[in-house]
């Protein structure tokens, strides 16, 4: 990733710091990023309502003065970091993905396709080979979808999952379905018979 980091000891929002605001801004902008004004206010996270008011009233006159749109994320704490509708979503078609080492598990992340919104979350088993898990959620309505592997056997050759939990939770309900496969087959030939009406013309 290439553009300036800033380390700004105070002053952020002021008219004296607006020249070096611009400055990062357009720098990102030459990389092909977008020109955005982004405020993560965490470490004003323990002052009042008010006064966090404040600073976002600030943050807004000082990307209206240099031109940008600004973005106010309120991450105050850990969990707020981590909280999926405050990811910031990267331009069309761009996907960049991360994983994370966990005790169980890898996880990457497909980062959202602005169009559609669309966080998506892979987690894999321990071999690092097996997809443990597919994690779907939109930043539209918060509507998260989460498809469990439970287990898993091995089919001509293919470790394919015999048991799916799939869960989707919304604001006001909740919905779970449980596959079990009795059981599973890889490219057999199977005979498929239709029956055509009469009535029905043929197409060259």
């Amino acid at each position: 990733m290439n553009g300036s980091l800033a380390l700004v000891g105070s002053g952020e929002y002021l008219p004296a710091m607006a020249p070096l605001e611009k400055l990062l801004v357009d720098d990102g902008v030459k990389n092909g990023k977008e020109a955005r004004y982004l405020q993560i206010p965490t470490a004003a996270g323990r002052e009042s309502s008010d006064r966090l008011e404040y600073w976002r009233e600030l943050g807004l006159r000082q990307a209206k003065s240099i031109g940008v749109e600004a973005t106010y994320l309120p991450i105050f704490t850990r969990e707020d970091a981590f909280n999926q509708k405050y990811f910031v979503e990267k331009e069309e078609y761009e996907a960049m993905a991360e994983s994370s080492k966990k005790v169980s598990d890898t996880t990457l992340s497909i980062a959202t396709i602005p169009k559609s919104k669309l966080l998506l979350n892979y987690i894999l088993q321990d071999n690092l080979k097996d997809l443990a898990e597919t994690r779907i959620f939109s930043t539209d309505d918060s509507t998260d979808i989460r498809i469990q592997y439970l287990s898993r056997e091995i089919v001509s050759g293919f470790n394919l999952p015999n048991k799916v939990l799939i869960s989707l939770s919304k604001s006001k309900y909740n919905l779970v379905v449980k596959l079990e496969y009795d059981k599973t087959t890889v490219n057999e030939k199977i005979e498929i018979i239709f029956l055509i009406p009469e009535k029905y013309e043929v197409c060259n």
